[in-house]
């Protein structure tokens, strides 16, 4: 058995972890492989402390 997120459930899960999709390709045919590269989002400016 078999179990897939699928391409909108994994980049959704991405975002939930504060991720950005940075490149997404599919293997070569007949292979049914995904390959993801992703990046940690950066802190929000809110959150930094304020230059001065």
């Amino acid at each position: 058995m078999v179990s897939v997120l699928g391409i909108p459930n994994t980049l959704e899960l991405l975002g939930r972890f504060g991720c950005v999709c940075r490149h997404l390709e599919y293997d070569q045919y007949p292979e049914r492989h995904l390959y993801i590269i992703a990046q940690k989002r950066p802190p929000i400016a809110s959150k930094l402390s304020p230059r001065n």
